[in-house]
């Protein structure tokens, strides 16, 4: 289904409303995704979606936790190299959170990091989290891949973030999760009433 509403909206139609559209399947950990453990061509099954549904691997970024890396980290390794050499773009996602993420870091071949926010919204000291956010912005451009900030909920966040020279980001300070509806509805897509 997911693949279904990137094919609907990278049409002409919604070219004007939207800009490219990602899909976001995440790999983690074994009780979130037995599929991931079973199936140990997960490259592959991605790359058969895409012919399905005639999308290109640039409109899928695929997510993945260090959960998964902890269960099993050759099997990550290899689907990452696959993914990557498919054409996809892959993500670490909630980076922070765990317990192995430097060393995921250093082993995982991945394009982009999802900075998970809690150091800065989370308990401890402020200063302190502010100060781990502003080197992991720095180390993850001198690795030479993006970075996203996940979980941002006010200005102050986003102001703080973008002046660390961190400008993509997400979380309910610019929209709460939604359904296909009210993204179309936002959007201004043929599927809207125009009142």
């Amino acid at each position: 289904m997911m693949c279904y509403h990137c094919y609907h909206f990278s049409g002409d139609t919604y070219a004007v409303f939207y800009p490219p559209f990602f899909l976001m399947p995440c790999i983690r950990e074994r009780g979130h995704c037995r599929e991931y453990q079973k199936n140990q061509n997960i490259a592959g099954h991605f790359y058969q979606l895409i012919q399905t549904y005639g999308l290109t691997p640039d409109q899928i970024r695929i997510e993945i936790t260090e959960s998964a890396y902890v269960d099993n980290p050759e099997l990550l390794i290899r689907t990452t190299v696959k993914l990557r050499e498919f054409g996809f773009q892959v993500e670490m996602d909630d980076f922070g959170s765990g317990n192995s993420s430097l060393h995921m870091l250093k082993e995982v071949p991945v394009d982009r990091i999802k900075l998970d926010l809690h150091f800065l919204s989370g308990a401890g000291d402020p200063e302190r989290g502010r100060i781990i956010v502003s080197q992991v912005v720095q180390m993850v451009h001198l690795l030479g891949m993006n970075l996203i900030a996940e979980g941002v909920e006010n200005a102050s966040q986003a102001n703080f973030l973008q002046s660390r020279g961190c400008s993509e980001m997400q979380g309910f300070y610019f929209y709460k999760p939604m359904s296909v509806q009210e993204f179309e509805r936002i959007g201004g897509g043929p599927n809207t009433e125009n009142n």
